[in-house]
């Protein structure tokens, strides 16, 4: 809704056809610096984001490439003109960049794709980044299935942390993996070239770019002749290349922003977003954001820019508030709400409920320009509720468990639905089965307590960030450890290759010849030896620094890192006879083992379990959406019968496939007894399997092989193993203390 009369309308027109109009980029999507919302980034909990008033600073600890993407597809486009009402029909895609430490890496990659080319849940967003890019390997003539707008890569690592790094621009690509520049590319594929007809062709696509200094991205999308121009420049604006790609995709809205993060680099992003030239200047709206919930009062931050007035209407209220409007200059709140005379264009919004305001409601905020009281924003409109927030009861997992009745238990406060996402301090008392308190603390989720005794843990949410409490304190929860465990199984799978070598009953010797250098397995077995630094750099292990390294990861030499690629990576494995039963006491869970490839199921040397296959008919996508994994399940004679009284496997782990390069790989998981573990195939291997029941369980007593579906839920209450409540059998049920598999 405008603020302005037909009147003020004419004479803002006359105005502008007086003026000496200026045009100006005009924002309609803005991704925000000082937020973290919205992106998506693979192995998230690797990466930290740090946002800020001038950029998002993003921080990838691990060793390795991975990507983060912003989604913005039709919501970046609502208050965008329509296509055919575009000046000179093209919009305006900008992203700064600076990379304030750079290791010596090269997975760094950006590429700008139409809203159609996939969503959010799509498992492409994990892959690297030349897979977008989908033309047919062999044959470089093919039809682009899927185009894109903009695209580099760095091909040149610096070669000492926070170097000069190199990226190339595919402007004219032939093949997906070639980032050709319409020159017959070289075949085979030669990375070095990365398919231009000659390296002197490369080098005309590239560009060299600097540690610590800001570049300015920006791609002019001209829907009508569907070129994508972009511009690359410094800091003080000096044009260092440009160039042209003649697009593809029948969409010509972008709408997603993919960045592949260089390992243990610090990237810092801003000026993110959508625009198209307009006369101007003019009132931009502001970004207005809930800043807290102190009880039932609501606060806003709201931001606007040099030249405009800040106007605000506050809930239940037709009439702009007191205080409204407030000049750019004068407005100087931070975040930590205090007023700092080097901020300005900021501002807080404070929402009362009864008796000091109308409370709930909807609150308006606008801007206009300071030389022009009719040259103003679109409204921002915001739903506003003043109530009190109450936050969510917490629970304790039980992570890992041991003989008696020790137990490790991981706190869990789940934020997510609360308004802000605050931190949640989960207040807990442990008790031992006396009653008396034995410890009294604080902690946050993730935290991990345990517990050697029998007793209990006692916990409530609560507010302790900030000097008074904001949000409602949880009502207290009672967690007992009142259960003693036996160790009924412990198995390791983590065979020597003395074993391998030779003949086991009950399996076949096979030899697994990687001369494609694909597995990743070959360097573990390899005597490849990796030095890892203080800073998580690692890299591979040079002798004559040996005193640089805070530790030394190898492998197991079976053969020289040489032979990586031929035919004499080999090794020996042991695969089961029988997959029924070759793995026990775990389970594959498909009852159809047809589904399992051959030479599917292998235990490899001092590693373990492995799936050892990439894709076919058993892999699949686990209960989080994530793909590649095999469903396994403990038998079944191990479930509980007592819903009070789980029983636990530990499936015990060498993740990444314990390679050198790898960093600690070791990694374990408790599961309930009837509940299914899922193992991500081919590069995890399951060295060791624990089964834990609870004193005086009976493996022997099997499971009633009842049918349970006809039972009236109503007279016979069913469980899961979980022990919860059930309307409906599926699988292994509790019902009146035994249990059941539901056909």
């Amino acid at each position: 809704m405008k603020k302005f009369t037909l009147i003020s309308l004419l004479a803002l027109f006359f105005s502008v056809l007086t003026a000496n109009a200026e045009l100006m980029d005009k924002f309609f999507y803005k991704i925000a610096n000082d937020k973290t919302d919205g992106w998506t980034i693979q192995d998230g909990g690797n990466t930290q984001m740090t946002p800020t008033a001038d950029y998002l600073q993003v921080y990838l600890a691990k060793n390795a490439g991975r990507m983060m993407n912003r989604f913005f597809n039709e919501d970046g486009w609502k208050k965008a003109p329509a296509l055919d009402k575009l000046p000179e029909n093209t919009y305006k895609f900008t992203f700064d960049l600076n990379m304030t430490q750079m290791a010596t890496r090269s997975d760094m990659e950006f590429t700008l794709l139409p809203i159609n080319a996939c969503t959010a849940t799509d498992s492409r967003i994990s892959t690297h980044n030349y897979h977008w890019f989908n033309a047919q390997d062999k044959d470089p003539g093919s039809e682009v299935i899927e185009d894109y707008f903009f695209r580099w890569r760095v091909i040149a690592a610096p070669t000492e942390a926070n170097g000069d790094f190199t990226i190339l621009i595919n402007e004219n690509p032939i093949d997906r993996r070639m980032w050709a520049d319409g020159k017959e590319p070289i075949l085979p594929y030669d990375h070095t070239t990365f398919g231009f007809a000659t390296p002197e062709d490369s080098a005309n696509a590239c560009l060299t770019i600097h540690c610590n200094v800001k570049y300015s991205f920006s791609v002019d999308i001209n829907v009508v002749e569907k070129t994508a121009t972009y511009t690359i420049a410094d800091n003080e604006g000096n044009v260092l290349k440009t160039g042209v790609h003649n697009y593809k995709c029948e969409e010509n809205r972008a709408g997603i922003f993919i960045f592949s993060l260089n390992g243990t680099s610090t990237h810092q992003f801003s000026n993110m977003g959508l625009s198209y030239k307009a006369e101007g200047p003019f009132a931009n709206d502001p970004t207005v954001d809930m800043l807290a919930v102190v009880n039932k009062e609501r606060d806003f931050y709201a931001q606007f820019g040099e030249g405009e007035k800040l106007h605000w209407i506050l809930p239940g209220e037709t009439e702009e508030a007191e205080g409204s409007g407030v000049n750019y200059e004068d407005a100087n709140w931070t975040r930590d709400f205090e007023e700092d005379p080097e901020v300005k264009g900021a501002y807080i919004i404070e929402c009362y409920p009864e008796p000091d305001g109308k409370g709930s409601g909807t609150l308006k905020v606008w801007t206009s320009r300071i030389d022009d009281d009719t040259n103003v924003s679109d409204e921002v409109a915001i739903d506003v509720v003043c109530e009190d927030v109450v936050l969510p009861e917490p629970s304790a997992a039980i992570v890992n468990v041991e003989a008696g009745y020790a137990k490790t238990y991981k706190l869990i406060a789940d934020n997510s639905e609360v308004l802000l996402k605050p931190t949640i301090t989960i207040h807990y008392v442990i008790k031992n089965a006396g009653g008396g308190i034995v410890t009294e603390a604080d902690g946050v989720s993730g935290d991990e307590i345990t517990l050697d005794e029998a007793g209990s843990i006692e916990m409530y949410s609560w507010d302790k960030t900030h000097v008074s409490e904001w949000y409602t304190r949880s009502g207290v929860v009672t967690v007992n450890n009142d259960v003693e465990y036996v160790e009924a199984v412990n198995k390791d799978f983590a065979w020597t290759k003395e074993v391998c070598d030779g003949k086991v009953d009950g399996y076949t010797q096979y030899t697994v010849v990687e001369t494609g250098n694909s597995s990743h397995w070959e360097r573990i077995y390899s005597d490849q030896k990796y030095g890892y630094k203080a800073d998580g750099n690692c890299e591979v292990y040079d002798e004559t620094h040996a005193e640089e390294y805070v530790w030394v990861k190898e492998g197991f030499a079976f053969f020289p890192g040489t032979a990586i690629g031929t035919e004499d990576a080999k090794w020996n494995t042991q695969e089961p006879n029988d997959i029924a039963t070759g793995l026990l006491p775990l389970v594959p869970s498909e009852e159809d083992y047809s589904v399992y490839s051959e030479h599917g199921w292998l235990i490899m040397p001092l590693e373990g379990i492995v799936y050892y296959v990439v894709s076919d008919g058993a892999v699949k996508k686990n209960p989080d959406g994530a793909a590649g994994f095999v469903e396994m399940k403990i038998e079944d004679k191990y479930t509980s019968d007592d819903a009070a009284k789980p029983n636990f496997y530990i499936i015990s782990k060498r993740n990444s496939y314990d390679r050198p390069d790898k960093g600690d790989c070791n990694s374990s998981d408790v599961v309930v007894c009837g509940e299914k573990f899922w193992l991500y195939r081919f590069d995890t291997a399951i060295n060791n399997v624990r089964v834990l029941t609870y004193k005086g369980f009976d493996p022997a007593q099997g499971i009633n092989n009842a049918i349970v579906e006809k039972v009236s839920v109503k007279d016979n209450a069913m469980y899961n193993v979980a022990g919860q409540r059930i309307n409906k059998a599926n699988g292994l049920v509790i019902m009146k203390g035994k249990k059941f598999l539901a056909r």
